[in-house]
């Protein structure tokens, strides 16, 4: 609908206006929200200060939809349409055990040529369609047509800008229990902490995966505080620190420069 009829989602309808099933339909599913999710796929937008490809047109609607929050709310994952506030009943494949990474479903997801999308909940799908409402922020990530998942590169990853000095030598692994192993980072470090550089000013609920969505975080300890600059530890009994896996890392970064430059 949106290329279709020109649409700039709260701005103007542009060639739908004359429809009024049309647009009762474009408002009734929220499309304008949801659109945030597209133009992060589409146009590499990250946030309202880069918004990558974007087209001038069409930037308006990022700040009349709040996109900077909504983005949030999804992971943005390569090969996905992230949808928020949506779910398909039926055609299961499988279910992820419960506090299955995100990274891990999408992997899982990209390994089955059976699946076509997944929820936030680690339900895989053999079809992504008709989609339905849904009152929580359920996230739907559907499979865009012909994608495969890109063969590991022979040379080794680029080195992000600015990225902060790592530990030289970091702690021995813990005992088995102590703290878990986490996809998409290094570690489980015990016993030391990083003070200060925290993200937000509170723990976050979902650490592994919120980190994962941030390009700023770079690392997170076992209590849920995320890190802009995991570096420099300090002996802390009973805590663990986790660092971003350097190869996830690079592609993030290597995404927002290209954004950047368009």
């Amino acid at each position: 609908m949106l290329e279709a009829y020109g649409i700039v989602p709260g701005t103007s309808y542009g060639k739908m206006d004359p429809y009024q099933d049309l647009k009762a339909l474009f408002e009734a599913f929220d499309c304008g929200t949801k659109l945030c999710q597209w133009y992060r796929t589409r146009y590499y937008a990250v946030n309202s200060n880069l918004l990558g490809l974007m087209p001038t047109e069409l930037r308006p609607s990022w700040m009349a939809y709040k996109c900077d929050s909504v983005v949030q709310g999804c992971a943005r994952l390569d090969g996905y349409v992230a949808t928020p506030f949506v779910d398909h009943d039926g055609d299961d494949i499988s279910q992820q055990p419960p506090g299955t990474n995100i990274v891990t479903v999408y992997r899982t997801c990209n390994a089955d040529p059976a699946c076509k999308a997944f929820t936030h909940g680690g339900l895989l799908k053999s079809k992504a369609f008709p989609v339905r409402q849904s009152t929580t922020m359920s996230c739907f990530y559907q499979k865009l047509p012909g994608y495969v998942t890109p063969p590991p590169s022979p040379m080794p990853p680029p080195i992000p800008p600015r990225r902060p000095p790592m530990p030289p030598m970091p702690p021995s692994p813990p005992p088995p229990g102590v703290c878990p192993a986490l996809d998409g980072f290094k570690g489980p470090y015990t016993g030391v902490d990083h003070p200060g550089d925290n993200i937000y000013a509170a723990p976050s609920r979902d650490a592994a995966s919120d980190c994962i969505t941030r390009l700023d975080c770079l690392g997170m300890d076992n209590t849920g505080w995320l890190k802009t600059r995991p570096g420099g530890f300090q002996p802390a009994p009973e805590k663990c620190m986790y660092l971003r896996d350097g190869e996830l890392l690079a592609a993030s970064c290597l995404l927002a420069c290209v954004s950047a430059s368009g």
